[in-house]
């Protein structure tokens, strides 16, 4: 078993950069599953236990999901063949399945059980390695959620062919050969779109002989034509529609430089953070005595998109605008981090690029976690490697359930679906209804529901001000009947 496995699970994004030797263990744990066409192989809010790698056959993964008309309540997100996975967070911790698989065909699968396995993947180097795999889905699903909120719908048709011609393609004399049936509910899953907005860019593309259909996969004669449309996104309103913003400022104090936050307070900090909510005290203490102190003038750049990264942020005092450029070198304002916010997670994983700036818009006192002491302590500590994984697991989870927010929703439902998020994390119900407590800009918003800052502004003031829904205060906000969101956040286009 261990030799025959050990490409199929060399495939396995989770897996890519685990030794040979680890590899070969887990191969010789793998299981051969054979499941008839039309079998669920598990249903979504079943108890994850397993990763399966399709070696035969296809694999439909469908979602029940709680709409309103006119979608139905289960939707079909994509069909999956080998040398695909799929339940890879299984091995990592045991949340409900997110969706459900069924066989599509007659299939062989090789499963990984987590019981079996969880002790060769608990050491330090698979643990690392997992770790930086984790990383990468992240900052892919980061570019997908950019693309979803900012691209046109051609580019991200185009952006999506690409990503199957990276994983199945290869070059021929007549072009990029994808050896993959590429249907338009696969399309649609990649892209963030539903399969109605993407057919006429398909048979457009056809008629331009930019795009032909083959027996069981597709002939891109011209892929520069998809790779020039991957840069076009859609323009910001703001160039064309200037709105005053009546964004009240968040009163910031200035860093004392001789003042440091005792080891207990960066701790508490850490522990607000996603990443190390999990963390045992005695982790956080450890980490909190690894952290240092950076001080930063207003207008400041702590660090620019695109470089190497090598620490972890939390805002202390001030606070720190995140920006970064679009293809068309496009600003964009994604969000404002205040204290005790953390930014800059991805670098503590994998030391990969920035994937967007960072600069001080007042004087501002970070704590900093860098990279080779965070590993460090890793290495010491197994039970903290463990929890900082389930923490990405579920990181991973949510961008999931925001990227088909992004596909589905419309842009109201999102605004609301935002706002949602906002009341659960720092809301408490009132006389008068459910008040935020935090100074939430329209960019802080927009960066939660994958929108331009004006867009949101539009919605807000169009539709839910008029009527007093929704008061935005000095430093807080104030919803008047919750259940109008509620409603909103589930009427999927």
């Amino acid at each position: 078993m261990s030799s025959e496995w050990f490409d199929v699970l060399r495939q396995v994004r989770l897996l890519a950069d685990v030794s040979d030797a680890t590899l070969e263990e887990l191969a010789t744990r793998a299981h051969v599953v054979e499941v008839a066409a039309g079998q669920t192989i598990f249903e979504q809010g079943a108890e994850a236990d397993a990763l399966y790698v399709i070696a035969s056959g296809t694999v439909r993964i469908d979602v029940l999901v709680d709409i309103e008309e006119p979608l139905p309540a289960t939707l079909s997100l994509v069909t999956l063949r080998s040398p695909e996975d799929f339940g890879s967070l299984a091995l990592i911790d045991d949340e409900p399945r997110s969706a459900s698989a069924v066989a599509d065909s007659d299939c062989t699968l090789i499963a990984l059980f987590r019981k079996d396995v969880r002790s060769i993947l608990a050491r330090p180097e698979p643990a690392r390695a997992m770790l930086r795999a984790l990383a990468g889905v992240v900052r892919r699903m980061n570019l997908r959620l950019g693309d979803a909120a900012f691209g046109s719908v051609a580019a991200l048709a185009a952006r999506a062919i690409l990503g199957f011609g990276q994983r199945f393609g290869e070059d021929t004399p007549d072009g990029l050969r994808i050896a993959h049936p590429m249907t338009l509910d696969d399309l649609a899953r990649e892209a963030g779109l539903l399969p109605s907005d993407l057919r006429w860019i398909i048979v457009n593309w056809e008629f331009d002989n930019v795009l032909e259909p083959e027996e069981g996969a597709w002939l891109v004669r011209r892929p520069e034509v998809l790779r020039s449309t991957v840069n076009r996104y859609r323009p910001n309103p703001v160039a064309a529609f200037v709105v005053e913003s009546d964004d009240a400022p968040v009163p910031t104090r200035a860093p004392d430089p001789d003042e440091r936050p005792g080891v207990g307070a960066i701790a508490e900090d850490l522990a607000r953070t996603p990443l190390f909510a999990g963390l045992p005290r005695s982790s956080l203490d450890a980490l909190a005595g690894l952290c240092q102190i950076r001080a930063y003038a207003a207008g400041a750049t702590i660090f620019d998109e695109g470089q190497a990264g090598n620490a972890l942020y939390i805002v202390h005092t001030g606070e720190v605008r995140i920006h970064m450029s679009s293809p068309t070198k496009q600003p964009i304002n994604l969000l404002t981090v205040r204290a005790p916010r953390a930014f800059g997670e991805l670098a503590l994983l994998d030391g990969g690029p920035r994937s967007a700036g960072a600069v001080a818009e007042a004087p501002t006192q970070l704590i900093a976690l860098y990279r080779e002491d965070f590993l460090a302590l890793l290495e010491s500590q197994p039970a903290a490697a463990d929890a900082v994984l389930r923490a990405v697991t579920g990181i991973i989870r949510d961008m999931n359930v925001r990227f088909s927010d992004v596909a589905l929703l419309d842009r109201r439902g999102r605004v609301c679906k935002a706002l949602l998020a906002f009341v659960e994390r720092y809301g408490r119900e009132t006389d008068e209804g459910w008040l935020i407590e935090h100074p939430m800009s329209s960019e802080d918003l927009a960066a939660e529901a994958g929108l331009y800052g004006v867009e949101v502004q539009r919605i807000i003031r169009g539709e839910f001000e008029p009527d007093h829904q929704i008061e935005h205060r000095i430093d807080s906000w104030l919803v008047r009947d919750l259940s109008v969101l509620e409603s909103c956040a589930r009427r999927y286009r």
